[in-house]
């Protein structure tokens, strides 16, 4: 593990043309994080089962880092995967599916370990000659949106919403946001409405 988390350090630590300043304790930030990845690769959480929430974390993970990879940001594609692994972690459940996606990821930054943990999940061959996942578009979807609430152009109100409500249902949310109501003084000559994005009461 000590090789990978000096290749994954100086990779996290910026561009590969750019000079790095050598900093001990990142290298044991790094340690400490795959150390981490090895640990929910062994827990006893590990399930056949799968959940949405597990494949949505997965799947933006595989489709962020290989977007990352072409586009050679490899800093910010270790980055993606800490932060899928704060996700993850705090699943009920860890899929084993979403884990062997993870393996694969993390592969070309830290390769000793990723064959261990393919070992591990219980795949065959090498973790490398597997071929990367495909995308299912809709875990990069997100169900929900943010609405904005305003009256006459200025922001009133802010809330988490199912996506592609219609006019009416979003109206009637907004009408009973306290802060909206009370700001509503007079009759609304006109409401703007765009779908997903903002409701605007023009008093």
């Amino acid at each position: 593990m000590g090789a990978d988390a000096l290749r994954l350090y100086e990779t996290f630590m910026g561009p590969l043309e750019k000079e790095k300043v050598w900093n001990e304790a990142s290298v044991h930030g790094c340690r400490r994080f795959l150390q981490r990845f090895y640990e929910t690769v062994c827990s006893d959480k590990v399930s056949e089962e799968e959940s949405d929430d597990a494949l949505k974390l997965g799947y933006r993970l595989v489709d962020g880092v290989a977007k990352d990879i072409e586009g050679m940001l490899l800093n910010t594609a270790i980055a993606k995967m800490m932060e899928f692994m704060n996700a993850f972690v705090r699943l009920k459940t860890y899929p084993r599916s979403v884990l062997k996606m993870a393996a694969q990821v993390l592969a070309p930054f830290a390769p000793h370990l990723a064959e261990e943990m393919w070992e591990v999940l219980g795949m065959e061959g090498s973790v490398v000659e597997a071929p990367y996942p495909n995308v299912i578009q809709k875990y990069l979807e997100d169900d929900t949106v943010t609405y904005v609430f305003q009256v006459n152009g200025k922001l009133r109100g802010r809330v988490e919403m199912p996506k592609d409500l219609g006019k009416e249902e979003v109206l009637s949310l907004a009408q009973n946001d306290e802060n909206v109501s009370k700001h509503i003084k007079g009759e609304v000559k006109k409401l703007i409405f765009i779908p997903n994005k903002l409701l605007n009461f023009v008093i």
